[in-house]
């Protein structure tokens, strides 16, 4: 994956009602490409985790999600950045699974971990984390 833009996507508001909307989407379009059910599980976990950190830790206004079935499948989700300069979210090599007591800090770590290939991209403001996801076609 040499670059993490373009996808065709759609924008959603950065709230919470954008998570379900999202997952949605990306069911929509994974089912009417014959993708597994485990697959497709997957898919949802990463994009719910991904848009929730977006509107949870990002500068509001609205989040991005691109996703092709593939295959590979691929998804990206773009959100605001909450200051200038700012650059949150380190290389996906270093998301590692938090203490157990920890009531949070779980979402990069799966989606490092069910994604085979992650990319963290800074352009403008913006963050854009995007993943690719292997399957064979039937």
């Amino acid at each position: 994956m040499d670059s993490v833009l373009p996808l065709r996507g759609t924008q959603f508001t950065a709230d919470l009602a954008s998570v379900r909307a999202a997952r949605g989407l990306v069911r929509t379009e994974a089912q009417a490409a014959g993708i597994s059910p485990a697959l497709l599980a997957d898919l949802e976990l990463v994009v719910s985790e991904l848009v929730t950190n977006g509107v949870v830790h990002g500068a509001g206004g609205h989040i991005g999600v691109g996703f092709e079935p593939g295959p590979p499948a691929a998804l990206a989700v773009t959100s605001g950045l909450p200051a200038a300069d700012s650059r949150p979210v380190g290389p996906p090599s270093g998301w590692a699974a938090p203490p157990p007591h920890q009531i949070s800090g779980r979402g990069l770590f799966l989606v490092a971990t069910l994604s085979g290939d992650v990319r963290v991209q800074y352009h403008d403001q913006l963050l854009t984390i995007a993943c690719r996801f292997p399957w064979a076609a039937r």
